[in-house]
């Protein structure tokens, strides 16, 4: 596994925590709906940007590459 995919799921992870941790402060709330309404917008984004985040670092990397075919690359071979 690669780095980037390690950071990945740290980043997941962390982003569970995230959600953990707001819905922990915001105890008074009955319902997720509203939770929702308690916490503003821009808090609840930090949360889902690192999600994103992580998943990009995980299937970034398992995305196979092509190898152009430079003129360097030809010299080096032949």
């Amino acid at each position: 596994m690669k780095n980037s995919s390690i950071l990945g799921i740290c980043l997941i992870a962390l982003s569970g925590l995230e959600q953990i941790l707001i819905y922990m402060i915001n105890s008074r709330a009955d319902s997720y709906g509203m939770l929702l309404q308690i916490t503003p917008e821009y808090i609840w984004s930090i949360p889902m940007i690192t999600l994103l985040l992580g998943v990009l670092l995980i299937v970034l990397p398992l995305i196979p590459h092509k190898n152009q075919n430079t003129a360097e690359t030809k010299k080096n071979k032949g």
